[in-house]
């Protein structure tokens, strides 16, 4: 692992886990069409410029854990948002509560 590592999500041990390399980050964030700007001189979209790819993955860290009121973080937007998919999708492993037959 370093830092180009894709972003990678595995379980091992009974544990989930993300990550991902600050180089890559950086990279996603430079292609984030959000981002660019559409330059009508040239007719050509700028991306942004990462400065500091240490620096601004530090940024988006604090920001992946800035609590919400109710306590939830942009990651547990992203997991609930995970598990609705997958249980839309036919996902084993789980019984919801109209599911079950007396």
């Amino acid at each position: 692992m370093d830092r180009n590592t894709p972003l990678e999500c595995s379980i091992k041990d009974g544990v989930l886990t993300m990550q991902i390399g600050v180089d890559v980050i950086a990279h996603a964030v430079k292609l984030n069409p959000n981002l660019q700007h559409y330059d009508e001189d040239s007719g050509a979209f700028l991306e942004p410029t990462i400065t500091d790819a240490d620096k601004f993955a530090a940024e988006i860290l604090k920001e992946l854990q800035v609590e919400s009121e109710d306590g939830t973080t942009l990651i547990h937007v992203a997991l609930d948002k995970a598990a609705v998919n997958a249980i839309e999708y036919g996902a084993e492993g789980i019984d919801l509560p109209g599911d079950r037959v007396y």
